[in-house]
């Protein structure tokens, strides 16, 4: 594959990509990297940030293969939301995303069953004041997602629009920190056969009046979509909201309905602590935005310091038919509930536990990390320069 990346010690600074070399002002308008019609590409251990966009994957050719990106950290990445216009056909800043240019439609190579580029892995990267960690992803089949992490996010947590692939080990934490007239969610998603399984999305905000501040929003008709073995906790709004936004997300029939979505062995704590438009649910949906959906062997527990009674679920609006089996109120979670598969200590890291989950999830900000990070790279750089000195003059005085 071809290989952008860093080299050296694995344990020095990841090198730092940037369009504008100090903070971002709202009028830069370019991403730092933009890659065209990349196949078998390999992206790893980089900073990318200060623009309004980090990387962006434009095609104009079908049936690309591969794209990896690893150990990359998005910072200082905004300026751009759906509210104030798009900026080359991007509606929102974001760590990366994926855009289709060629000359027939994106609607068209949708219907046609084709695809710009198949089999995409995004492991372990963050995301600190990025907008979100990722934007549309046009013409993406296959997108596998592991081990990311999100926090402090302006507008979203992630979005996925790919058809086909699963994210796994996700943690989307205190994302909507900017105001988003459009609403903020944790994650968005408009996907087909699509699994998302042992994450977490927790302390969704919402900024003044703006709508939804949910965990995950369902948008532009997403069919075969699975949640499984989730926590939602602390968000603003509704844990899950199927909504029916009358763009029919380049499906076809039945605009705006999501179709025949799981969500089932997931943990709902505590949401609804800042309701707008939409509240009191922990899984609502809006104007019959889902038919054929399943809803089982789930857990949620509202207590009183949100103000806010529990009222369930909610999925009866229309005649949507959906399933709903073996969903019970809790009183408690277990303090050393951990949803992240295997639950080792590289997840707990990753994930934080139930005391620091207000706080970043690494318990230090990632701006800090960096910081930090910098401070230790400079004092180890120090340490080798003395002892160079030291054994230069004993040379010297061995020689005299």
């Amino acid at each position: 594959p071809i290989v952008i990346s860093a080299y050296g010690d694995e344990k020095a600074e990841r090198p730092s990509l940037r369009y504008y070399t100090g903070y971002v002002r709202e009028d830069v308008t370019e991403n730092v990297l933009t890659l065209r019609n990349a196949n078998g590409v390999e992206i790893s251990d980089l900073m990318v940030g200060f623009a309004n966009s980090g990387i962006c994957f434009e095609y104009d050719t079908l049936n690309n293969q591969y794209l990896r990106i690893r150990n990359c950290h998005f910072h200082d990445i905004y300026g751009v939301t759906q509210a104030n216009g798009f900026f080359k056909t991007m509606p929102f800043s974001a760590g990366m995303y994926w855009r289709w240019a060629g000359e027939k439609s994106h609607a068209e190579i949708e219907a046609a069953g084709e695809y710009a580029v198949e089999d995409v892995y995004v492991e372990e990267c963050t995301a600190y004041d990025a907008g979100s960690l990722t934007g549309y992803n046009e013409g993406v089949k296959n997108l596998h997602m592991s081990k990311c992490v999100a926090e402090n996010n302006g507008y979203y947590g992630t979005v996925i629009t790919a058809r086909g692939g699963s994210m796994d080990r996700c943690v989307f934490n205190n994302n909507g920190t900017r105001p988003m007239p459009v609403g903020s969610t944790g994650i968005m998603i408009s996907a087909v056969d699509f699994t998302i399984t042992n994450s977490i999305i927790s302390n969704q905000q919402r900024q003044g009046d703006d709508p939804d501040g949910c965990g995950i929003d369902f948008e532009w008709c997403s069919r075969n979509v699975t949640i499984d073995n989730c926590l939602f906790e602390g968000n603003a709004g509704v844990g899950i909201m199927f909504f029916t936004s009358g763009n029919n997300g380049n499906l076809g029939e039945n605009p705006g309905t999501n179709y025949d979505c799981t969500v089932k062995n997931c943990k709902f704590v505590n949401n609804n602590r800042n309701i707008g438009n939409i509240g009191g649910y922990d899984i609502f949906a809006v104007n019959a935005g889902c038919g054929g959906c399943v809803v089982e062997n789930n857990e949620y527990l509202m207590d009183d310091s949100t103000g806010c009674e529990t009222i369930g679920f909610e999925l009866l609006l229309g005649d949507n038919d959906c399933k709903m089996e073996n969903n019970v109120q809790i009183d408690a979670v277990a303090e050393d509930y951990n949803p992240l598969d295997g639950n080792d200590d590289s997840d707990r890291e990753a994930a934080g536990n139930k005391e620091d989950r207000d706080k970043s999830v690494s318990g230090i900000p990632s701006h800090l990390q960096y910081l930090l990070g910098l401070a230790e790279g400079i004092v180890i750089v120090a340490v080798v320069c003395v002892i160079l000195m030291i054994v230069k003059r004993k040379r010297r005085g061995a020689n005299e």
